[in-house]
């Protein structure tokens, strides 16, 4: 037992002893080590140096840098090209290239081929198809129909046949209007649609 005191002793005065001193050293030394001379650093020498060394530079180097140089550059040479170059060039050679090539090409060439070609063709060929073909088909099937007789492979090929002629004409229709950018075609086509299979005038 008098062995154990004498380690306990020495425990509690070693214990003491390193709380004391590195306390001590802790809330001395360091502590007043941070507040004082960092601190002081801190507050004295890098703000000093910020509000003075770079806030300076920023607010006459750099922001003179703007105004002056950037500004008058932004003022002068891209406002002037946008005016001058770009301006006159738009105005110039893209409106003209689109007023003189483009236009004229487009209500020359392309509005001549839709009247006269397309126009011709569907007034002509599809016209002259879908009133003799179909329309002699529509008077044999349907009088056909009207004396029963067993289906035979041409009867399967004149229905085909007619299909097809309707189709085909509804995608020359829709064609005819795409190509014009036109809805009076387009509405034309379609109110005249059935009168072009039958003959009557449109």
């Amino acid at each position: 037992m008098h062995d154990l005191d004498i380690y306990i002793y020495i425990y509690i005065y070693i214990y003491i002893y390193i709380y004391t001193y590195i306390h001590t050293y802790i809330h001395t030394y360091i502590h007043t080590y941070i507040h004082t001379y960092i601190h002081t650093y801190i507050h004295t020498y890098i703000h000093t140096y910020i509000h003075t060394y770079i806030h300076t530079y920023i607010h006459t180097y750099i922001h003179t840098y703007i105004h002056t140089y950037i500004h008058t550059y932004i003022h002068t040479y891209i406002h002037t090209y946008i005016h001058t170059y770009i301006h006159t060039y738009i105005h110039t050679y893209i409106h003209t290239y689109i007023h003189t090539y483009i236009h004229t090409y487009i209500h020359t060439y392309i509005h001549t081929y839709i009247h006269t070609y397309i126009h011709t063709y569907t007034r002509t060929y599809v016209r002259t198809y879908v009133r003799t073909y179909i329309h002699t088909y529509i008077h044999t099937y349907i009088h056909t129909q009207t004396h029963p007789h067993t289906p035979t492979h041409d009867d399967f090929f004149r229905l085909y046949m007619c299909i097809d002629a309707l189709r085909m004409t509804i995608i020359d229709r829709k064609w005819i209007s795409m190509a014009r950018g036109n809805t009076e075609v387009s509405n034309h086509v379609q109110r005249n649609f059935w009168t072009w299979i039958f003959g009557r005038s449109s």
